[in-house]
């Protein structure tokens, strides 16, 4: 048991079920709390009080913050280490799918 953590690239295109077999997976990570507590904050809707198994979609907006936030060493405080290398991978591929008009969601299992 532990936290899994997903961002998904909807393929559904006007069907926008939730978590659709044909969304693609373009992120994973394994008990990266700091960063499901950042999504807490920053992206989850205000009225969500337990977002386990739940689609958190990412804007843009929440992409320069994340990506602001990780290089002002507020997500991974100790340094721009390893985890924050991933993070900013991601980054960069949200840009590109969100640049393209493309949606994107986390989606965290614990």
């Amino acid at each position: 048991m532990g936290l899994d953590q997903y961002v998904f690239k909807r393929l559904s295109g006007e069907d926008k079920a939730r978590n659709n077999d044909q969304d693609l997976e373009i992120f994973y990570w394994r008990k990266h709390y700091a960063l499901n507590d950042w999504i807490a904050i920053n992206a989850c809707p205000w009225n969500l009080n337990d977002f386990n198994c739940e689609e958190i979609t990412l804007e843009k907006k929440h992409i320069d913050k994340l990506f602001q936030d990780i290089i002002n060493l507020k997500l991974n405080k100790d340094s721009l280490d390893r985890e924050s290398d991933i993070d900013l991978k991601f980054v960069r591929k949200a840009y590109e799918i969100i640049d393209n008009g493309e949606e994107i969601y986390y989606y965290a299992w614990w």
